[in-house]
């Protein structure tokens, strides 16, 4: 196995342990073990198993960003936006790269240690969607009340929130997602019968 060869097994195996069975769950030992490798070749690649975690977490959540980033591109309303998330919703179910980012959230609410990790991966979220959190509040002349920025976290943390609570109890997170498409049709509603120009007025 050559020496790139080695460096991606083991991030391979760091992304699957993560995925199933939490970041604790993870050690040296049991990573070399598992990737078929010797326990030194982890420090030897990335330093310590810290830093190993963290490069197979960024690496998870841009194959994640990637997936969605072309729907996402195409967001101009609200509905849209809460579209891509009911995707989000329903493919977290099954995807790998969602899991993983769950777990770590997970563990981080638990020890400080790993929000280095989170650290590292969610402006790769946040910055996706702040572009398409742009393009809504601008279409629909709200940019001068809201920052992007704003909306891009909360609509993240509501997401990865989501599916958390779907790992543990699916039935309240489809009721949270209805919520917030109940919600997010009734706010578009309430602002077709404003103009543009009237909230920009407003909300200036």
């Amino acid at each position: 196995m050559s020496s790139a060869e080695t460096k991606q097994a083991l991030l391979h195996t760091a992304f699957t342990m993560v995925r199933d069975h939490g970041v604790g769950a993870v050690t040296a030992r049991a990573l070399a073990r598992e990737a078929g490798v010797n326990q030194a070749l982890v420090y030897y690649h990335f330093g310590s198993l810290d830093d190993l975690l963290v490069e197979a977490c960024a690496e998870a959540t841009e194959a994640l960003v990637a997936r969605y980033a072309p729907a996402l591109d195409e967001v101009t309303s609200l509905g849209q936006l809460l579209s891509v998330a009911d995707r989000i919703s329903a493919d977290g179910r099954e995807s790998g790269d969602v899991r993983l980012l769950a777990q770590v959230v997970a563990a981080a609410h638990l020890d400080e240690r790993y929000t280095g990790i989170l650290a590292r991966c969610l402006p790769t979220w946040y910055d996706a969607v702040d572009r398409a959190a742009e393009r809504v509040l601008v279409a629909q002349g709200l940019d001068r009340a809201l920052a992007a920025t704003d909306v891009a976290r909360l609509a993240s943390v509501a997401m990865v929130g989501m599916l958390l609570l779907d790992g543990r109890d699916g039935r309240s997170a489809d009721l949270s997602m209805q919520a917030s498409r109940r919600l997010g049709g009734r706010l578009e509603r309430l602002l077709r019968r404003v103009p543009v120009a009237v909230r920009q007025r407003v909300l200036r």
